[in-house]
């Protein structure tokens, strides 16, 4: 009986990586994404390399993104192509986004790159700029996603970006990120500020620091004397 049980759990085990497989053969996944953002004349210029795996479980063969309509811009010259072929897509408007769906050529295989280019004018200040966001998440719990990001001539990147930026006084920066965002937010400037979000947490959190350490030796002082 023991045997027969053991047999039966060690089939079990088994069957657990294959079952986990196929269930993640069973969607569609963003395998990675690369994204180059450059600002020319206060116009960004976008281009998205994506990869997805599994896009035949797609439904009809459409691949479904969606891009957030932030400050009443909305995205110029869209072109979606695979290689040198440009691929078909429809537009869907909402209140909040604007949904895309891109049409698979019929030979499919289980990965698919293509890319999405456009450009978008932000007002005068404004900084967050939407970005196409395929609805696939990646699964692998990697930094699957880079985002490159280039500031016009002779700026430079402020620290309280998003995503966040480590290099400071820097003309391009690069970020690494699980899964695409709906929005970037590059701040630039002839210079980098002295204060910015960063800084000024920093400075409280030492000043906080200090106010603790300055009552601990205050009540430790007491407590000696009171020995005394």
């Amino acid at each position: 009986m023991k045997r027969f049980v053991m047999a039966l759990v060690a089939v079990f085990a088994l069957t657990l990586p294959l079952s986990a497989v196929r269930a993640e053969e069973g969607k569609a996944m963003l395998g990675k994404a690369d994204v180059s953002i450059e600002v020319k004349d206060g116009v960004y210029f976008v281009t998205e390399q994506i990869q997805l795996l599994h896009p035949n479980h797609a439904p009809d063969g459409k691949l479904e993104h969606t891009i957030s309509k932030l400050n009443g811009v909305s995205a110029e010259n869209l072109r979606i192509a695979t290689g040198n072929e440009d691929l078909t897509f429809e537009e869907q408007d909402g209140d909040a986004l604007q949904k895309v769906f891109v049409q698979m050529p019929e030979a499919g295989s289980d990965a698919f790159d293509y890319s999405i280019s456009y450009q978008v004018a932000l007002p005068d200040g404004e900084y967050k700029l939407p970005l196409f966001v395929p609805m696939y998440a990646a699964e692998k719990g990697e930094n699957l996603v880079h985002i490159s990001f280039q500031a016009p001539e002779g700026m430079v990147v402020q620290p309280n970006s998003f995503p966040i930026v480590i290099e400071n006084n820097q003309n391009r920066v690069e970020s690494h990120m699980i899964n695409l965002p709906s929005h970037v937010s590059y701040l630039f400037g002839d210079s980098a500020p002295v204060v910015n979000s960063h800084t000024l947490i920093s400075a409280v959190t030492l000043v906080i620091l200090f106010l603790i350490l300055f009552v601990w030796a205050r009540v430790e002082r007491r407590n000696a004397q009171r020995g005394a």
